[in-house]
C-alpha cells in the first residue's frame, strides 16, 4: 500500500489506526499482536479531501464519502436541506448508518432583499441594512452555521443589474459574525468587490472575481466575447 500524507508518498507500508486517527506509520513492525490487518495492496491511502464550496443536495455527504471527500464545506443552503444531511452524518457517526462526509455550514447566506441567489433560493432571510446583523447572524447559530456567508454582488460583474448589500452592512454583519466566533466568507463578484470585503475583515472569499472583460471598441460582455473569438478564429 501506498501512503501519502498530502505533500509525498512515504517510504512506510503500513498505517496503524487507533481510533480514527493514523497512531503510526512504517513497515510491518507498527502492527500490534492482537490488531487487525486489511490488506491494502495496489491502493493509495491519502488524507480525506475537503470540498470546500459546495451547496447541499439530498444525499449528498453519502456520495461525496464515496469518493474520498471526508468534508463538505456548504456554503450557502436552507435548513431544510441541511438537516437531514446532518442528521444522516450524525447516523453514521453512530454506525446506524451509510459513511457519510462530515458537514459545515454556513446555512443561509447574508444578501440584499431580491439580491443574489434569490432567483435559486427564494423565499429567504435578507439583510435590509446595519441594524438587521446582530439578529440574522445570530438566527444562523441557532441553525447551526459554523461560518457565515456574505453576498456582494450587484450582478456588473456578468451585465446584471441587481440588489446588492452596502459596505456599512457588510461591516456590521462581520462585526457581528467575528463576535461569535464565526469565520466569515465572502461570496464577491468583481474584484472590486473582492478588496470591499476584505477591507471589512472578511475572512475567506468563496471564489475567484469573474467579470468580463471589455475590450476597447468591441462589444462588451460574453456574447460580444464570444463573437470576437469566433471572428478571430475566422
Amino acid at each position: 500500500m501506498r501512503i501519502f500524507d498530502g505533500r509525498g508518498v512515504l517510504e512506510a507500508t503500513h498505517a496503524r489506526i487507533a481510533d480514527d486517527p493514523i497512531d503510526a506509520a512504517g513497515d510491518a513492525s507498527v502492527q500490534g499482536a492482537d490488531e487487525v490487518l486489511v490488506d491494502g495492496r495496489g491502493g493509495t491511502l491519502l488524507p480525506g479531501l475537503i470540498d470546500a464550496h459546495v451547496h447541499l443536495l439530498p444525499g449528498c455527504t453519502q456520495l461525496a464519502a464515496v469518493f474520498g471527500v471526508t468534508t463538505l464545506i456548504d456554503q450557502f443552503s436552507k435548513p431544510e436541506a441541511i438537516e437531514p444531511e446532518r442528521a444522516a452524518v450524525g447516523a453514521a457517526v453512530r454506525a446506524s448508518g451509510p459513511v457519510r462526509a462530515d458537514l459545515r455550514t454556513s446555512s443561509v447566506g447574508a444578501t440584499a432583499p431580491g439580491g443574489h441567489p434569490t432567483m435559486a433560493y427564494a423565499p429567504l432571510p435578507y439583510v435590509t441594512g446595519p441594524a438587521d446583523a446582530a439578529s440574522f447572524v445570530e438566527a444562523r447559530l441557532e441553525e447551526g452555521a459554523t461560518h457565515l456567508k456574505v453576498v456582494l454582488d450587484d450582478g456588473s460583474g456578468s451585465l446584471l443589474d441587481i440588489p446588492a448589500l452596502d459596505a456599512a452592512t457588510i461591516e456590521a454583519l462581520v462585526r457581528r459574525a467575528h463576535e461569535h466566533g464565526l469565520p466569515v466568507v465572502a461570496h464577491a463578484s468583481t474584484s472590486a468587490g473582492a478588496v470591499t470585503v476584505a477591507r471589512y475583515g472578511v475572512d475567506v472569499l468563496a471564489h475567484a472575481p469573474f467579470e468580463l472583460e471589455r475590450r476597447p471598441g468591441r462589444r462588451g460582455g460574453q456574447r460580444g466575447l464570444r463573437a470576437d473569438r469566433h471572428a478571430e478564429r475566422g
